[in-house]
């Protein structure tokens, strides 16, 4: 073994003459090492039995969670989830006491629904699957570093896909809009970031079909006010507003019937915008300036 060390690390390095005095590996001893390399799907389950094991350190709970999500950043490995029947005990994980370990799960579950509808399918496919991130973003205990990560996993799980939205809609998803907002109050990093999940989330609302219930919704929790007031406040951030024009203008691309008041506070931002247009995306700005025309 010692002597196929050696082989390795002169390959790696690329140096002649220690490849040479290396020589050639014993191959029984390189199969006997090759056949040691543990598979992705041996490790998606020992990673996620370790997180599920309450007998373990937090921090190595941690670190199962932290390596299962890298290793279902390959698609194949997403949506293999299903079929190893993983999802029923990441689902469960939803409930551990511990934060962090809430956290990790949400941030798996939107990493494994990203841009992948396969998984978007066998996610919403358990009754508990959209329910549960809502529930953790309206629960007033929660803490704002878990419903990031929740608001990721909504956002994910609805884009594009319109069953993720439906059971977004059938379980009071809209509601998030109205109650989660009015917790970014105080100028935080988290708060900041909880913003900017809550606008990827109103883009992913906007990405399926569109019609006079969704327009309804809009209207009824105030969604433009909410925007157009946290596009105020956060006026310095271009990211920021380049995002809130961008919603704005999905709507107008729907045909969304703006009312006079919705028009109003977009005229507002418009106006404190005046000194940093120059910066914005001008495709979505002109668009949304055509509403005050």
């Amino acid at each position: 073994m010692e002597k196929l060390l050696q082989w390795s690390i002169a390959n790696t390095q690329g140096d002649a003459q220690a490849k040479e005095r290396a020589g050639n590996p014993d191959p029984n001893a390189l199969a006997q090492l090759l056949g040691n390399v543990v598979d992705d799907v041996t490790l998606m389950r020992e990673n996620l039995k370790n997180a599920s094991n309450p007998e373990l350190s937090l921090e190595n709970r941690e670190i199962s969670l932290d390596n299962f999500e890298m290793l279902i950043e390959n698609l194949d490995n997403a949506n293999n989830i299903q079929n190893l029947k993983l999802w029923d005990p990441l689902l469960n994980l939803l409930n551990a006491k511990e934060p962090s370990i809430r956290s990790l799960v949400c941030s798996i579950i939107g990493t494994a629904v990203q841009n992948n509808p396969k998984s978007q399918k066998n996610f919403t496919s358990y009754d508990n699957s959209i329910k549960k991130l809502i529930q953790i973003s309206l629960d007033k205990s929660e803490q704002t570093s878990v419903k990031i990560k929740a608001l990721y996993a909504l956002s994910n799980s609805c884009r594009n896909f319109e069953k993720g939205y439906e059971l977004f809609e059938a379980e009071n998803g809209w509601l998030i809009v109205s109650d989660l907002i009015f917790e970014t109050g105080k100028n935080n990093l988290l708060n900041y970031k909880l913003q900017l999940r809550f606008l990827s989330l109103l883009s992913s609302l906007l990405s399926t079909a569109f019609n006079k219930k969704k327009e309804n919704f809009i209207q009824n929790e105030k969604v433009i006010q909410i925007l157009t007031k946290l596009a105020t406040q956060n006026i310095e951030k271009i990211s920021f507003i380049d995002n809130s024009l961008n919603i704005i203008g999905q709507l107008i691309s729907h045909n969304y019937n703006f009312n006079d008041q919705e028009k109003s506070h977009i005229i507002t931002l418009l106006e404190n915008l005046d000194n940093v247009k120059n910066e914005l995306s001008k495709e979505d700005y002109k668009l949304v300036q055509s509403l005050t025309v």
